[in-house]
């Protein structure tokens, strides 16, 4: 089994439109890998995992997460959910 984590990003891109008001969204992953950009020459770039809610597969870029943690430790009120 794979861990899940609640992570909170801020992408440049979010459901197919550009993240102008650079906002924050959270989501619930099973991760998966780390993966690379080979056209910057980042040989570790970010993690991908599955959405817990949606079974999408989701790549974040670790220069975009904000907060990532554990799936078992608490959640306060005012984090809320994406």
């Amino acid at each position: 089994m794979r861990e899940k984590f609640i992570i909170h990003y801020r992408p440049s891109v979010h459901d197919g439109m550009e993240n102008k008001g650079n906002h924050l969204y959270r989501y619930h992953i099973e991760l998966d890998e780390p993966f690379e950009n080979r056209t910057e020459g980042e040989t570790f770039s970010g993690i991908g995992g599955k959405c817990v809610h949606t079974g999408e597969y989701k790549r974040f870029r670790m220069d975009r997460i904000v907060t990532m943690r554990h799936a078992d430790e608490s959640i306060s009120k005012e984090e809320g959910h994406a």
